[in-house]
């Protein structure tokens, strides 16, 4: 009898692989991966579900710590612009290097179309110009 196999979700295996691009996956022994090391020439067998769960979502979570503006909520780029609510609540619109564009200080807002994104400040909507400035 062949002891059954476990999947991986597939979440799991991307982050997985895009943790370890640069690193070939190992074979399957006993239904089990790892990821061979840079520095060795031997694979770490570990259950994708015991340990290396644990490492995997430290590295994901440390990854989350990292430097740069922090979001609460995020809209699509559009003409170069996204909007994005920071953690004081209010919106403004990063480039895509993440870099504030326009500070946030609007109530709502929406991504630009035709050079213009309508946005809420004090209880009134209207539209604003890729400087931040009302139209």
């Amino acid at each position: 009898m062949h002891p059954a196999k476990q999947a991986t979700p597939p979440a799991l295996a991307a982050a997985t692989t895009s943790l370890a691009a640069s690193k070939p996956p190992c074979p399957a022994a006993f239904g089990r991966w790892g990821l061979l090391s840079h520095m060795s020439t031997s694979c770490n067998m570990k259950n994708i579900f015991g340990a290396t769960t644990a490492t995997v979502a430290a590295l994901l979570l440390s990854a989350c710590a990292a430097s740069g503006p922090q979001y609460r909520n995020v809209g699509k780029f559009n003409e170069g612009l996204a909007p994005v609510q920071a953690q004081s609540g209010k919106w403004g619109f990063v480039n895509q290097r993440q870099q504030w564009v326009i500070p946030p200080r609007f109530d709502e807002a929406r991504e630009f179309q035709d050079g213009k994104a309508a946005a809420k400040q004090n209880g009134k909507w209207g539209f604003i110009n890729k400087q931040g400035t009302w139209q």
